[in-house]
């Protein structure tokens, strides 16, 4: 793999071409004020590339965890299919962190990580299970009360 290293002094650019085998981690910047084009940067630094995937997840299982709070302290006829769709949420996170950012993250991190999104999912189930008992006790409950007496 060879990659290309840009240092600007003043008038004169230097391009210096460096060959490195080692596996980085790549992303696209958002940076917006600057003359060149970036359209993607590799780290190569083990610690560097487990702070920034931290902070990253960090960010999503926040956001997930806001999510579960609000549907199971919701009494809402939605909170089935909110809670549904926040377990798909915590099914993707789960699945980038093993399979793309597993090889980057201390095995330590890791697994707090996947331990927290079981926690989170173990509570979205109970509330669905939770619902669905709930829809159906209130569906029995109709049909005998349809039922009445007869003469």
């Amino acid at each position: 793999m060879s990659s290309f290293l840009i240092k600007k002094h003043d008038e004169e650019i230097d391009i210096v071409k460096l060959n490195i085998n080692d596996e980085g981690y790549d992303f696209r910047p958002r940076i917006t004020h600057t003359d060149a084009d970036i359209n993607k940067i590799t780290i190569f630094n083990h610690s560097m590339i487990d702070i920034i995937l931290s902070k990253k997840i960090d960010k999503n299982f926040k956001r997930l965890a806001a999510i579960t709070y609000d549907v199971i302290n919701s009494d809402d006829d939605n909170t089935s299919t909110d809670a549904t769709i926040a377990l798909d949420e915590i099914a993707k996170l789960r699945s980038i962190i093993l399979n793309k950012y597993q090889k980057f993250l201390e095995k330590e991190k890791e697994k707090k990580y996947i331990k927290s999104l079981r926690i989170l999912e173990n509570e979205l189930r109970a509330k669905i299970i939770y619902i669905n008992t709930l829809n159906s006790i209130e569906e029995n409950f109709d049909i005998e009360e349809k039922k009445g007496r007869g003469r």
